[in-house]
């Protein structure tokens, strides 16, 4: 008997005007690593103009999505699960 276990994350929400799911990816504006987001799994909607608290994995730097330039944060559709995954707290 196999037990599957619901992660308390998933990797994509944000959705084009096609309904795709894609990754959220953040440019750190302290050492500049690029990263991707991993929403608790209670959200559903990708958070529109809300603030997301996040830490780089390379640097620690604490900062929120506020803090970030255009263009600092960014969705793409595939081909970015090498990149280092960190949890989003709202």
């Amino acid at each position: 008997m196999s037990t599957t276990t619901a992660t308390p994350y998933s990797e994509r929400i944000y959705k084009n005007e096609r309904g795709e799911l894609y990754f959220t990816l953040v440019c750190c504006p302290g050492c500049e690593l690029e990263f991707r987001l991993l929403w608790p799994s209670s959200i559903r909607n990708y958070p529109n103009g809300a603030a997301l608290h996040l830490e780089c994995p390379g640097c620690k730097r604490a900062f929120t999505s506020k803090d970030l330039a255009r263009g600092k944060l960014f969705h793409v559709g595939c081909g970015c699960e090498h990149y280092p995954a960190v949890p989003v707290v709202l």
